[in-house]
Order: C-alpha cells, then structure tokens, then sequence
C-alpha cells in the first residue's frame, strides 16, 4: 500500500507544480496590462525639392506589469493633420523591462511631395502628428499578443529657406581661374531665427561638376526675415574643358545649376539642426556673354 501511494506521489506533484506554474501564467496573462506610448519625438519635417524623405520617430513604450514585454514586430503607419504620408513594419524584436519606459527608433520613408503640397497652403509652423499601429508581444513565449496603439502630438514642421539669386557676376575670366560671383537673397518663413553653418556649393552643367567650394562665414537668418549670401565660385576651366572655344560649344544652350547645401541650427529644442539643399538655375549663354565682354576688357586692358 506504502508503495502503491509513493508512485502516485511521484507523478502527482509534477503535475500539482505544472498545475500551479500553469495558473500563475493564466493569471499573469489575464491581468497583463497592455504598455502604451507615452511620449514621441521625430525629426523635423522639412519641405523641399525631393519627392520621400527617410525620416526616423522615437516612441516611448511603458511596461505597467511586474514582468518584461518581448515585442516580436510593430506595424504603423503616419499621419499629419490627418492625412496618411507613410506606412511600415519593423520586425526587428526590442523587449520593455518591467514598470519602465523603453525607447524605440521607427526609421520610414515618408511622402515628402504629397505632405509640401498640402501644407504650403496652411501657412502654419506646427502641424499634429500621429503613429497608428499595433505591437505584437510575447508574454513569456506563451503567447503573442497583438496590441494596438495610436499616439499624437503637436510638431514643428521647418519651411526652407526660400532663395532669390539677385545676381551672377563674372568677376575674374580665364583658363585656370575663372570666378563667378553669385549673390543669393534668402528669406526665412519660419517664425523662428536660424544660423547657417559650413556653407557649400557647386557649379554643374549636365551633371558635369565644374566647380565646388565652401563659403566660410555662417549666416544669421532673423524670423520671418531676410538676409544674402554671397558665394565666389571659383573654375579652372583649363583642367574641366581645355579652352573656352569648347566651353562654348559643348555648353551653348544649356542650363546650369549653383547647389547650396549648408546646416541650419535653431535655439528651440525641438528643432535640431538639419541638412538644408537649395538649387537654383540660369542659362549658360548669359555666362558666356559676360565671358566675352570680360575678354575684350582684358585685352584692352593689355593694349
């Protein structure tokens, strides 16, 4: 009899442990309270010439249970003012630890075309953004949960500086230097002062780099104000076409693009500095006639 209870003892407890363990994780799922985002910060929007930007977001994920979340993937999709601009799936896994608050980077490419025609015509400097989505945890492998989440907060959206070339100047002709003077006038629309530093540029014609530089002196951009930019673009047209005769042949016609590109700081801590291109245009024959008017006051000049 001693016997015959000892082996139920031998696989009676197992199962009262299995019993008790499998209780323990039916009550901690039942009362698994679902982490949400408390907070969200993601890089400025900046409206410009190109058709996507690849933007990231940081979401602020916290855990309110007593053990840790493994989150397996997170689908969203973004929206500003309503309108939806991108959509995405990160299925890099994150886990959030217990009663605490986790950060998590959402890297996206975002409808930068479609958003700039639409907000240009709101004239505003904010616009509300919102990440609707859905997490898919694990509570201790057991099992996946799908969690779904909406988020949304007031951002900064930077309007580009707006340029106006005043001016192209020949200011120095020949093969080995020629420098184009290049007078740009730029108005801040933002209702907040901006600074420029590293300015650089680049001359280009039919994807053909004739010149690049660097303007030294930063720049102060008071809000809702103007301020200009003059940049020395400097060429050696001996090393890039060999003589002029072939400058003009090869170019006569055609379009030429001055590329600025320089980073803008704020004071405001939610804005932070950022990468800002600028391209403006004008027609190569305009140069050339300046080219030759410069040629005939350098002969004189030697005459």
């Amino acid at each position: 009899m001693a016997k015959n209870t000892s082996k139920h003892l031998l696989w009676i407890v197992p199962l009262l442990l299995i019993l008790i363990a499998a209780g323990w994780i039916f009550y901690k799922f039942k009362n698994f309270e679902k982490p949400a985002i408390v907070d969200m910060d993601t890089d400025v929007i900046v409206p410009g010439q190109s058709k996507t930007a690849q933007l990231s977001s940081t979401v602020y994920i916290y855990n309110p249970n007593d053990m840790e979340a493994h989150v397996d993937s997170l689908n969203f999709k973004i929206y500003m003012d309503g309108q939806q601009y991108s959509t995405g799936r990160k299925t890099e896994g994150f886990t959030i630890k217990a009663n605490e608050t986790t950060a998590v980077s959402i890297p996206y490419t975002y409808d930068l075309e479609k958003f700039t025609k639409n907000f240009e015509k709101t004239q505003r400097d904010s616009s509300i953004y919102k990440i609707d989505g859905e997490l898919f945890v694990d509570i201790w492998k057991f099992n996946s949960v799908r969690i779904p989440f909406s988020f949304e907060k007031n951002r900064p959206v930077f309007k580009a500086l707006k340029p106006e070339i005043e001016n192209v100047k020949l200011i120095k002709f020949g093969l080995k230097e020629t420098i184009v003077e290049l007078t740009v006038k730029m108005h801040n629309p933002n209702d907040i002062a901006l600074s420029t530093e590293d300015i650089s540029y680049s001359f280009v014609i039919e994807d053909n780099v004739l010149a690049e530089g660097s303007i030294p002196a930063d720049k102060f951009f008071p809000k809702e104000g103007t301020n200009t930019i003059t940049a020395p673009v400097t060429m050696n047209l001996k090393e890039t076409i060999g003589e002029i005769g072939i400058f003009r042949k090869k170019y006569e016609g055609k379009d030429y693009s001055i590329n600025l590109n320089t980073l803008i700081k704020t004071k405001s801590k939610d804005m932070q500095t950022m990468r800002l291109d600028i391209a403006k245009t004008g027609k190569v024959d305009e140069l050339i006639e300046t080219m030759k008017e410069k040629r005939e006051e350098n002969k004189k000049k030697k005459n």
